[in-house]
Formats: structure tokens, C-alpha cells, sequence
């Protein structure tokens, strides 16, 4: 794999060895002058802070026996910052984007997961370039340290890298990935290789290789398939992956999704399926319905694994990629388990919605876990959802969990776990 980074950075070099990239000075550009050089220029902030207070996370056991952690209650704050700045050329042979830009990450106090107090992080956030419609083709390249996003987010969201502050995960972007796409009549096409770094679910070298074809069949409905080789030092995994989503039925959103998983002495799978029906009068009401399922290793005395592999972490929604704000976040990896979610929600004013979530959590394989039970939880959240503003959002988050026997067989509590949480993002 080492070769194949090298083939890149070749490749790379060959690139751009025409222009004045490689000179022991960059010409520079004067501030007052970047309308000029630039067709748009553009500056981004964002600024999230998040305050969360947790009791009997672990159903009123101490946490120490499964996750190390003494404490049993926590209330802690998180703030995070990014910034950046891109710029937009149009030439002869290509329109040519970059952006560059940095993220900082602090927490006050302690986390459930026992991350270290009052840490902060500053990093590089965001560092590419990228052409676009390159010789009037539909082919573009991006090349840097980027966001790789793959439809919805189920096999390939992001690699995240930052130290602390994990509930707020801004920062999500591989240290070095090159993509590439086309469009093949109908078909949009894309391919990449990216390089995570210091994801939490990860150790040792990784190098990540992927393909997704995506075909829109009409304005409200679309197919995709990719195929994506993860290769780190407890060896190959490689994921097959269909999905799609219709709204060919008046008001009623149906998507879903299959990833087969196989490579070095693994078999494994995980899918979901979901519906939305949103009601066409006042106040916005809609229903929504979800399971989704994540394999478990069946038999502990062979040699293949039946575990999904997660991969990589992410945040895409409310109950989405992390099922549950307190069994997602807290226990339950994307593996060995099914949600099943049943959604509703409103908005009783403009710019707010209001949604209430009830998860069941269940363990596939039970034994996997030295345990024998399969019921995990009963989850309920409730979030309230508001924009304050076109550049200001508040989120406030309540939730409970009551434990089934599944987790009081394997924590040795009953209680059920409770957090409340308050969510403020700016950004231009």
C-alpha cells in the first residue's frame, strides 16, 4: 500500500511540475487585489458548543468493568471552531477550486467515555484542490486533506481524527485523499483512495480504496452501488454495498440500503430500511419508520468473523448513523445489533421542529458478548430543533433508557439512564 501512496505523490508531482507550484517563492497576491486573481473568494467560520449532563449512563453500575470509567454520572461542555478560507479560478482547460482551513476543540470537564479533562486540540481541517469540468469533460479532481461522503453516509462517512470533544465531531475529514469522478451517460461515477488518520475505532496504518456508480432514474428516485477495500493491519475488508431511495409514492420517502461484508477470513453483512410520510398540512406532521441491522459473529470457535465492520465514524443526522444518544453513543458500535426506530415530528412554528424518537436495541448475537440475552434497551429522545437565524442553530435533547436484560446481564445495572443536552452553532 505504501507503493500505491508513492504511485500518487508521483503522479501528483507530475501535475502540477509545470507550474510555479515547486518555485522557491510563491509570487503571493495582494489582499486588495483578490477579486482580481480570483473569480470568488470565500471565507467560512463555524462555531459549535455543546453542554450534556448524564445520569446512570452505565443503568447505575459503575463503568470501570466495560469501559474503564469510575464515574457514573457526568455533565461536561464542548466547543469547536472551524475556519477556512477558498478561492475559485475559471481557465482555459478547467475551473479550479481550493480551500484551506483549521478547526480547534476544547472540552471542560469529563465525557461518559472517560476522554481526558479539559483537553483541547487544534489541527488542519481542511486542505485541498480541486478541478472541475476539466477540458470540458464531466471528469473532476480533488486532491488533499478532504471530506470523502458516499451516499448516504452507511459504509463511508468519515475518518474521525479529533482528540477530544467527541460528541460535537466537526472535525471529519482524512489527512490525504484523492478523488476522482466522471459522469458515464446516466451514470455518475466515483473513485477514490483516502488515508485515515487516528480514527477512534482504528489502530495501525489504514489505507481506504472505493468505487460508487449512482443512476438517477427520475426526479425522485435513484440507485447506487459501490464496492470499498479497507486495508489495515487485521487485514483486508471488503464491503459491497446497494442502495437507493424512491418518492414515486405521493409524500412517502422510502430508502434503504445492503452492505455485504467479506476480505480476510470475514463474513459479515448489515442493512436498513426506512419510510418517511410527511402529512401536507399545517404544522408540517410526519411519521417515520427505520430498522436497520448490523451482524454479530455466530460462532466464537471458527476462524471467520462474523462482526460488521464499522469502519469509520460519523454524525449525519438525529438517530441516522448512531443510533440512540445514549446507547449509540455510549455502548453500542455499529455492530452485533438492530434498531428498530419509530419516529414523529412537527413544527409548531417556522424554522423549529419538534421530533420524538423510541429505539429498541437489540443484540444479534448475544453469546458474542458473554452474555444470553438478546434485549439490550428501550430508548425514547426528544429534540427540539430551531434556527435562530439563517446563520444561528439550538438544539435541546432529552432522552431515557431503559436497560432489558442483555445490559443488566453485562453492566450489573438497572437503572435507567437519563441525559439532557443543549446544542449552538454559528456559521457563515
Amino acid at each position: 500500500m505504501k507503493r500505491f501512496g508513492r504511485f500518487f505523490s508521483l503522479l501528483l508531482l507530475v501535475l502540477f511540475s509545470t507550474t510555479s507550484v515547486f518555485a522557491a517563492e510563491l509570487p503571493g497576491v495582494s489582499l486588495g487585489k483578490l477579486a482580481e486573481a480570483f473569480d470568488d473568494v470565500k471565507l467560512d467560520l463555524g462555531v459549535s458548543t455543546l453542554y450534556r449532563v448524564d445520569r446512570d449512563p452505565y443503568f447505575g453500575a459503575s463503568g470501570t468493568a466495560t469501559h474503564g470509567v469510575a464515574q457514573k454520572d457526568a455533565n461536561w461542555g464542548e466547543v469547536s471552531a472551524r475556519i477556512s478560507f477558498a478561492a475559485t479560478k475559471k481557465l482555459d482547460w478547467a475551473e479550479v477550486s481550493a480551500q484551506v482551513g483549521g478547526y480547534y476543540a476544547t472540552i471542560a470537564g469529563q465525557d461518559v467515555y472517560g476522554t481526558p479533562a479539559d483537553g483541547s486540540t487544534t489541527s488542519l481541517d481542511q486542505a485541498w484542490i480541486e478541478f472541475v469540468n476539466i477540458n470540458d469533460s464531466s471528469v473532476s479532481l480533488k486532491v488533499g486533506r478532504q471530506n470523502v461522503q458516499v451516499e448516504k453516509w452507511f459504509v463511508v462517512g468519515s475518518s474521525q481524527d479529533q482528540q477530544t470533544a467527541f460528541w460535537l465531531m466537526d472535525h471529519s475529514s482524512f489527512p490525504f485523499a484523492v478523488q476522482l469522478g466522471a459522469s458515464l451517460g446516466p451514470v455518475q461515477t466515483k473513485v477514490f483512495y483516502a488515508r485515515p488518520g487516528g480514527d477512534i475505532r482504528q489502530t495501525g496504518d489504514t489505507d481506504l480504496l472505493g468505487l460508487n456508480a449512482h443512476l438517477d432514474i427520475n426526479e425522485g428516485s435513484y440507485v447506487y452501488a459501490g464496492l470499498f477495500n479497507k486495508i489495515d493491519d487485521g487485514g483486508d475488508v471488503l464491503t459491497y454495498s446497494f442502495g437507493g431511495e424512491t418518492a414515486i409514492v405521493e409524500n412517502l420517502l422510502l430508502e434503504g440500503e445492503i452492505a455485504l461484508q467479506g476480505g480476510d477470513d470475514r463474513d459479515a453483512y448489515a442493512g436498513f430500511a426506512a419510510a418517511t410520510y410527511s402529512f401536507q398540512t399545517a404544522k408540517s406532521p410526519y411519521l417515520r419508520g427505520m430498522y436497520v441491522t448490523y451482524s454479530g459473529d455466530d460462532d466464537l470457535t471458527d476462524n471467520d468473523e462474523g462482526n460488521y465492520d464499522q469502519m469509520f465514524d460519523h454524525f449525519s443526522g438525529w438517530n441516522r448513523w448512531i443510533q440512540g444518544e445514549q446507547t449509540g453513543e455510549i455502548w453500542l458500535l455499529n455492530s452485533n445489533k438492530s434498531v428498530a426506530i419509530a419516529e414523529v415530528g412537527f413544527s409548531p412554528w417556522e424554522a423549529t421542529t419538534l421530533s420524538l424518537h423510541y429505539l429498541n436495541h437489540k443484540i444479534n448475537e448475544p453469546a458474542a458478548l458473554g452474555i444470553t440475552a438478546d434485549d439490550w434497551a428501550d430508548e425514547v429522545n426528544l429534540f427540539i430543533d430551531t434556527g435562530l437565524s439563517d446563520n444561528m442553530f439550538l438544539s435541546f435533547g432529552f432522552g431515557a433508557a431503559v436497560p432489558g436484560d442483555a445490559a443488566e446481564q453485562l453492566t450489573g445495572g438497572s437503572d435507567t439512564a437519563t441525559f439532557g443536552q443543549v446544542l449552538l452553532m454559528y456559521y457563515f
